[in-house]
């Protein structure tokens, strides 16, 4: 992902009431900026005891922890989750839940970076590239030039000979049952 060793930190503290289920959490808007989030830092303090939990979602879609339906269940705990990812942050939601009898707190923090996208003429560096196919001496066994030949590979693709013209494939079975290739 390009981008900018800029950052920016988003912090947010949440307070949980006790008694808040995991069926009905609180729901807490994350207001950031559309951009690269290089990460998010997750910390719980000493006496949550397994009573909460948290997970930041995106709209509908969980971000952290990343499996489905799942929730960040701790007890002193601290934790830098890398993203690395350009995520439009608009709806970015925390949710969270406290079972115990007393309120608890969760701390947060997002390092967003700025975006930069390639713009038109522009193009990647070698480092970046996807590497390409490279003509090598070995041909593909499975490829018409290996199958027919090049010069029957030629002639068909110049019209100097039709498929109709070519000599069908024998495969006849030898004596133990494996076929051969002929022509």
């Amino acid at each position: 992902m390009p981008h900018t060793t800029a950052t920016r930190i988003y912090p947010l503290q949440l307070s949980v009431p006790a008694g808040t289920l995991p069926s009905a959490p609180q729901i807490t808007p994350w207001v950031t900026e559309d951009n690269v989030i290089v990460s998010i830092e997750l910390e719980i303090p000493p006496g949550h005891n397994g009573l909460t939990g948290i997970r930041i979602m995106k709209g509908d879609t969980q971000l952290l922890p990343f499996a489905s339906n799942s929730w960040i269940i701790a007890n002193d705990y601290s934790r830098v989750f890398p993203i690395d990812d350009y995520v439009p942050t608009g709806d970015i939601k925390v949710q969270a839940y406290n079972q115990g009898s007393y309120p608890h707190a969760f701390f947060l923090r997002m390092t967003m970076t700025l975006y930069t996208p390639l713009t038109a003429g522009s193009s990647p560096t070698d480092a970046n590239a996807i590497p390409g196919i490279t003509e090598s001496g070995s041909s593909d066994p499975l490829s018409p030039d290996a199958i027919l030949g090049t010069d029957t590979v030629a002639a068909l693709a110049t019209g100097e000979v039709t498929a109709d013209q070519l000599l069908p494939v024998n495969i006849p079975a030898d004596t133990s049952g494996v076929p051969a290739v002929t022509r």
